[in-house]
């Protein structure tokens, strides 16, 4: 049985991963968070508790963040990403998706096959 205490450990990682993706997605895009404010019509206090997990968005804001980050919803709430993961993790797998999306198939097809073959060495 799940008590108060991991409710509310599971929603502090799950904002603080949200705030880590947030943070990658607005620097990749360019963004101040001054300029994101503008963009979504809060305040940059908004836009830096939500960086730092301290608060998390409704469905609306989480829609116009991934809007103006040219982002999907997936990559920015990434719930099933960031499960078991440190936050060190799920900044690195943000900022590499981000670098993988920019990519052409020629460029992802020779990541794909470098980070097999360090997958293949970790696991020797």
């Amino acid at each position: 049985m799940e008590t108060l205490n991991d409710s509310t450990d599971d929603k502090r990682l799950r904002n603080q991963a949200f705030g880590k993706r947030l943070k990658v997605l607005r620097q990749a895009s360019g963004f101040t968070q001054d300029q994101l404010a503008e963009q979504v019509g809060k305040s940059s206090e908004t836009i830096s508790k939500l960086e730092r997990g301290l608060i998390y968005p409704g469905v609306d804001m989480l829609i116009l963040l991934a809007e103006k980050l040219d982002s999907s919803l997936d990559e920015l709430v990434g719930v099933t990403q960031s499960r078991g993961l440190s936050g060190k993790q799920v900044t690195l797998l943000s900022e590499a998706h981000i670098a993988l999306k920019q990519m052409d198939e020629e460029l992802l097809s020779v990541a794909l096959k470098q980070l097999q073959a360090l997958n293949t060495l970790s696991t020797r």
